[in-house]
């Protein structure tokens, strides 16, 4: 698939070939006055909600980056927020295809809901570049790429964060208590990152599990759940969260019941008011993701478009933040 030229980029190019003497022909480069003919790739963007703050992030980075109307852009973005609901992501993906888009951007909502649109974009011609959340595959739906974080090395990351935790500040205790707080069921975010947190965690002798609750990546939900367990658990060494606005949401509950510092609080994602609080002590570490993943994507989707071959998966770095860290990326490394 190549980029496509406008019709008045041919007609320079003709005029400029039959003005030209022998020793002045056009080379294969584009003369730099004709690159502003170069259309763009009308590209969608395909997020599943964007009351998660990672994502809404993600959702403001990509319209920053391609503002409507703005010329001598590689790509033209179209912005689509599933609000938070795999049925209106799935039509949001047929309205870029129905557009005609050259190419579309997915975070899917879960891994196998996309499926059934992302085989009518491929028999239509349309590639499907996949960020953050990995989609499922099979041989009639297809994405040409993929680029984000692994998240279950990222549930690996948090995990050993909690550890160091836990040794620091219970190294008498005999048993650990300690809850986690997954995400969104059936998505890649929720099932890979609690399969990283529990390889690490299973391994260690002294580690109770008092529950797995669902807190749907959501701050409300997480503050419920952390309510009622506070209630129920006589001792709660720690709580792992598969997102930071979970771990805000179990703070805040945390906080009301007089016990921060108490109860190990690790998070990930690396959002700016979790980072604050481990800087002041509230919470004990996250890892952070990179939310310009996203104009990453969009960029390879363009790169593919151009006819380059591109690898498999673009794993994008993520970083453990421990409270000794906390300072320096508020200063120097956060971008959200």
């Amino acid at each position: 698939m190549k980029r496509a030229y406008g019709v008045g980029f041919l007609f320079l190019l003709l005029a400029a070939i039959s003005c030209s003497g022998p020793d002045d022909l056009p080379g294969t480069e584009m003369p730099a006055s004709l690159e502003a003919e170069v259309k763009p790739y009308v590209i969608g963007f395909s997020i599943p909600t964007t009351d998660l703050a990672f994502r809404r992030t993600m959702f403001e980075m990509v319209k920053a980056a391609y503002p409507e109307g703005n010329q001598g852009k590689r790509a033209q973005v179209l912005v689509y927020d599933g609000k938070n609901s795999q049925k209106q992501q799935n039509q949001d993906i047929k309205d870029l295809i129905e557009k005609g888009v050259d190419g579309i951007v997915v975070d899917s909502y879960t891994t196998e809901g996309t499926l059934s649109v992302v085989k009518y974009a491929n028999e239509r011609g349309i590639p499907i570049m996949a960020v953050d959340d990995r989609m499922e595959t099979n041989s009639s739906a297809q994405a040409v790429s993929f680029v984000g974080c692994d998240h279950k090395k990222i549930g690996n990351q948090a995990a050993e964060i909690l550890l160091r935790g836990l040794r620091e500040k219970f190294p008498e205790e005999e048993t650990w208590n300690v809850l986690e707080l997954a995400g969104i069921p059936g998505s890649a975010g929720a099932m890979d990152r609690g399969a990283g947190i529990r390889e690490i965690l299973d391994q260690e002798s002294k580690i109770r599990w008092l529950g797995s609750y669902n807190g749907e990546f959501a701050e409300e939900n997480a503050a419920s759940i952390m309510e009622d367990c506070l209630g129920v658990y006589d001792e709660i060494h720690a709580v792992i969260c598969q997102n930071d606005l979970m771990a805000e949401g179990c703070y805040q509950e945390i906080k009301k019941a007089g016990k921060v510092g108490e109860i190990l609080i690790v998070g990930i994602d690396g959002q700016r008011s979790v980072v604050e609080k481990i800087r002041d002590g509230g919470i004990y570490g996250t890892v952070l993701e990179p939310p310009d993943m996203a104009i990453t994507a969009v960029e390879k989707l363009c790169d593919y478009l151009d006819g380059e071959e591109l690898l498999p998966v673009y794993y994008q770095e993520s970083v453990p933040i421990y409270p000794e860290d906390a300072e320096r990326f508020l200063t120097e490394n956060l971008v959200w």
